[in-house]
């Protein structure tokens, strides 16, 4: 049986996919003509489902707590992204 955190990453992860999928390839799905900070948000989704899923499967924690962090970085340069171009 595999922990709640594996199915949770599963979730996740799926998440990331079909936001960055619609983000890429369908048109009027962002707020604006700038795609990359959205796809920052996707890939940010993408990390938290994988290390999510990494927890489930036992993997070290320096590991976990390294997506982590790259998932925080990209969802705050994301958020910073999106107020910079509200306020042009």
């Amino acid at each position: 049986m595999k922990d709640f955190a594996f199915y949770l990453g599963i979730g996740f992860t799926l998440l990331g996919l079909a936001y960055t999928a619609v983000v890429l390839f369908i048109r009027g799905a962002t707020f604006g003509p700038e795609r990359r900070p959205y796809v920052f948000n996707g890939v940010a989704l993408i990390l938290l489902g994988i290390s999510l899923l990494a927890r489930g499967l036992g993997v070290g924690n320096w590991v976990i707590y390294l997506l982590w962090a790259m998932a925080a970085y990209l969802a705050i340069r994301a958020s910073r992204e999106i107020l910079a171009s509200r306020r042009r």
